[in-house]
């Protein structure tokens, strides 16, 4: 698996794996995801920003992170 720079045209399979993500959340009640969160457009913004990362295996994105601040959160 290799990390990349996500591009403006990985935008629709990002969210593809997002929402993927996002309904098994659901299934176990796990409600981080619920309000549409994160967007199309946040995920834009972060590849405009050079932040989006993609993981590709295989020649496939089969993954997404944006590396951002420092969150205390986490």
């Amino acid at each position: 698996m290799m990390l990349e720079k996500a591009m403006p045209e990985d935008a629709a399979r990002i969210m593809e794996i997002i929402e993927e993500a996002r309904r098994f959340q659901l299934s176990y009640g796990n409600m981080q995801w619920a309000g549409g969160y994160p967007s199309p457009s946040l995920i834009e913004s972060d590849i405009a920003e050079g932040i989006g990362y993609k993981a590709v295996l295989d020649g496939s994105i089969i993954g997404y992170l944006a590396v951002v601040d420092f969150d205390e959160t986490y």
